[in-house]
């Protein structure tokens, strides 16, 4: 951010101005984060549309609290552009609870959310590097993934959930091609 970037020259040359900057600084970015988790948590169905998708998930990455996890961001523009607005807001909230599962359960030092174009839709992949677990052993309940397969049915879109002990954990959703008669 630019305040900061000012501070560090402040730091520099004029240490005693410092201090008031960075308390401005600061003040910004808390105002940020507290507005991006407003966006997030007011999140209903059809309102987020293909061309914000890349802009929600690099939200939640900076809202996804104190980890020492690191998120990857990797968005094709074409694919988000394919999204419908339900179909963007669903994948939105699996990828939100596939990080946050990544990070309390998985312990994750690198998580990577992935869409690509794929046939005539769209496919989005979390891969985290974690522990990993065995999805047949996995209740309903158990890593917080009832409700993923849920929302693939909602937006038409296959949810395949790939772990093994030991070895991380990948989740991929592929979504069909847009019906042309949805509205956006």
């Amino acid at each position: 951010a630019p305040e900061f970037e000012d501070c560090r020259r402040v730091v520099r040359q004029s240490p005693e101005q410092a201090e008031p900057r960075l308390a401005a600084a600061v003040h910004t970015l808390n105002n940020t984060i507290q507005s991006v988790r407003g966006f997030i948590s007011g999140l209903e169905p059809k309102v987020l549309n293909g061309r914000e998708f890349k802009t929600a998930l690099k939200s939640l990455a900076l809202t996804s609290g104190d980890s020492p996890a690191h998120f990857q961001i990797d968005v094709d523009p074409a694919a988000a552009n394919r999204l419908a607005s339900a179909q963007a807001t669903q994948l939105l909230h699996i990828a939100k609870e596939a990080m946050s599962n990544s990070l309390r359960h998985a312990q994750a030092s690198t998580v990577t959310v992935s869409l690509r174009p794929v046939g005539g839709g769209v496919s989005l992949e979390i891969r985290a590097d974690g522990v990993g677990f065995d999805p047949g052993a996995v209740g309903a309940t158990g890593h917080g993934l009832r409700n993923m397969p849920a929302r693939a049915r909602d937006i038409g879109a296959e949810l395949q959930i790939i772990s093994t002990p030991g070895q991380g954990c990948r989740i991929l959703i592929t979504v069909p091609q847009r019906n042309p008669n949805e509205p956006d």
